[in-house]
């Protein structure tokens, strides 16, 4: 009488029936990393995409409320005052004369320093100026060449074309010439004929495969000039900004006093004949003293941050400003840059200058020495193209785009203008909506050995036992 299966599987011991399922699950994690195991290591690109939007150029400083209605009044010049037009409670505005003042000979050769320094800062703005038309004009040859090179590419293209063709008919010639054995004497014509077509291709060829190089260097050539000419304006504005600072270093130490906005005079304490002195800093820069103050309508507030001499320089007054305080958390401030203290100040070795900024607004309960973060604007670029900084490289004065083409990675030149730090204005070389690589990330391989010793591990034992087991 036969066994049904149900009851064969019944009868079967319960260390076997566990044993095979544990066999048969290994062996299906097995084939499942041996599959695995054969893929490739494909890379991963992490990409980003070419927004259009406005860009806001910023510097950054830390400080403290200063005061919540007055303005100091500074001056860099140190001698004897001769003239006082003004007096405590007089209602004065902004490049008003206070005071006239003998300079002495350290603030006379400070003033004509300064002097030259404005000079020399002016100068700077036209040759940047000059360069940019230099630069135009050799973006606009570079371009030139590159056309003309191309153009010449289309006419070598199309010599390489008839030279070919005569080669062709000269090589026909020559093959009649050969059937017909008894023509001697137009075989060797027809040979001669031959071997020049075939010097003439050559040549054509050879011309046209130099023509592509001066192409591809003419191509490169007009990238570079084209991003060079991209960055004209930067150079225009550093200068711009670099003037404006000149300027006011210069305005400081002339040998007069002026108010440094609108407001009533306070605590202004120089009368005729009253001594004016300067301390200097271990850099041998001169600290600025203080004569007064100004009073400002009662809603006015101020803050004073240190910016570096890096930042210092894109700095101008009437800039605005955001601002931010510890004191009230999740709330943002506005102003204005009000003045710019260009004598500095060095600690450890490190220059700082100290920047006054008017707020627009502010709290009731807003105290002197509150900690404020302020982001002054330098530069606002509206309706510009945006691409991640991760998705730029710059290698030999050229800046390029990683994109994805069929799946390979590849690069594009690109002019770039103004960044951030996160984003850069890209002016040539990309379109709205481009998709571009921030990154790549490798897949990891899983190793078919390990997948093997992993197999055998999980049923307990060695090959050689598992093949015992399958017994």
């Amino acid at each position: 009488m036969s066994i049904s299966l149900k009851a064969r599987i019944a009868k079967t011991p319960l260390f076997i029936k566990i044993g095979v399922a544990v066999f048969l699950l290994g062996l299906g994690y097995f084939i499942y990393t041996r599959v695995k195991a054969t893929k490739s290591n494909v890379p991963q690109y992490v990409t980003g995409t070419v927004t259009k939007g406005t860009l806001v150029v910023a510097v950054t400083g830390s400080g403290n409320i200063s005061s919540v209605n007055s303005a100091q009044i500074n001056t860099l010049v140190s001698g004897t005052v001769t003239k006082v037009y003004v007096k405590n409670g007089d209602t004065v505005t902004k490049g008003q004369v206070l005071a006239d003042v003998a300079l002495d000979t350290d603030s006379t050769l400070n003033s004509s320093k300064n002097w030259t320094s404005y000079l020399s800062a002016k100068n700077s703005l036209v040759n940047a100026q000059i360069n940019k038309v230099s630069l135009e004009q050799g973006q606009v040859a570079a371009s030139n060449s590159l056309d003309t090179a191309t153009q010449s590419i289309t006419t070598l293209g199309q010599a390489v074309s008839n030279a070919e063709t005569a080669y062709t008919t000269a090589q026909q010639n020559w093959q009649a010439v050969v059937n017909d054995s008894h023509d001697d004497p137009n075989r060797q014509k027809a040979a001669t004929a031959l071997s020049a077509a075939a010097a003439a291709k050559d040549a054509a060829i050879a011309s046209r495969d130099n023509y592509n190089q001066n192409v591809a260097a003419s191509s490169l050539s007009s990238d570079v000039a084209t991003q060079k000419y991209g960055t004209a304006d930067d150079a225009i504005s550093l200068s711009q900004a670099s003037l404006s600072t000149a300027w006011l270093t210069y305005q400081q130490s002339l040998p007069q006093i002026t108010a440094p906005t609108d407001g009533i005079l306070s605590n202004f304490n120089l009368l005729p004949n009253t001594a004016i002195s300067t301390s200097t800093s271990t850099s041998g820069t001169k600290n600025s003293t203080v004569v007064g103050f100004i009073n400002l309508p009662a809603s006015s507030l101020q803050a004073k941050v240190s910016l570096s001499e890096i930042d210092v320089v894109k700095v101008i007054p009437g800039q605005k400003v955001t601002l931010t305080m510890d004191a009230f958390p999740g709330k943002t401030y506005t102003g204005r840059v009000l003045a710019i203290d260009t004598s500095g100040t060095t600690s450890s070795n490190v220059t700082s200058y100290p920047t006054t900024i008017i707020l627009d607004s502010g709290e009731a309960n807003m105290y002197p020495n509150m900690a404020v973060n302020a982001s002054i604007i330098t530069s606002i670029v509206d309706n510009a193209l945006l691409i991640p900084n991760g998705a730029l490289q710059t290698a030999n004065g050229a800046t390029t785009a990683r994109i994805l083409t069929n799946g390979q990675l590849n690069s594009v030149a690109v002019t770039v203008g103004l960044s951030d730090g996160t984003d850069t204005v890209v002016t040539t070389g990309l379109n709205e909506g481009d998709s571009v690589v921030t990154g790549i990330v490798s897949a990891t391989t899983t190793s078919a050995a390990s997948s093997k010793s992993s197999i055998f591990s999980t049923l307990g034992g060695s090959r050689s036992g598992a093949a015992s087991f399958g017994r």
